[in-house]
């Protein structure tokens, strides 16, 4: 008898009009989205468009373009970028590119909170975004390829 009141409370507390989460893929083409791993920062722009800097004064950057492979509603976002590898404050080639597959799980959009020195102030050299889309995410395939014959 026990368990059946426990099963009924559990069927009273399941909210049938549960909205499903974010899809990503829709954040990206709507608003556009930036992750951050702590230690760079990827903006996939609603235009299409990818930049990707590091959270600091030097490190690798990204300038490129993005695409959604084959998405449907409530998986992974499958994320296909070509872009052009540099650094800030270095030396870098000049035809460097590379594809980037990523793999882009529900999430939401968060403010920034910027790291803190030693002493309790926000840091504030760099480049930092106002916000990011926390979310679970993976980079599944980082390859050099040749320069896209659509780009400049």
């Amino acid at each position: 008898m026990l368990a059946w009141f426990f099963v009924v409370i559990a069927l009273i507390c399941i909210r049938c009009d549960a909205a499903p989460p974010p899809d990503p893929a829709i954040e990206m083409q709507e608003s556009g989205i930036t992750l951050t791993d702590g230690s760079s920062f990827y903006t996939f722009a609603k235009d299409g468009t990818f930049s990707s800097e590091p959270l600091g004064v030097s490190g690798r950057t990204f300038k490129g373009h993005w695409k959604l492979e084959d998405h449907s509603a409530g998986t992974a976002a499958k994320v296909i970028v070509e872009a052009k590898l540099g650094w800030i404050n270095g030396m870098s080639a000049n035809d460097d590119h590379r594809r980037i597959v990523f793999f882009i799980y529900s999430g939401k959009t968060t403010p920034y909170r910027h790291p803190r020195g030693c002493d309790g102030k926000p840091l504030v050299f760099g480049a930092f975004p106002e916000s990011y889309y926390k979310c679970y995410w993976l980079i599944d395939e980082f390859i050099k390829i040749t320069k896209p014959a659509d780009r400049k």
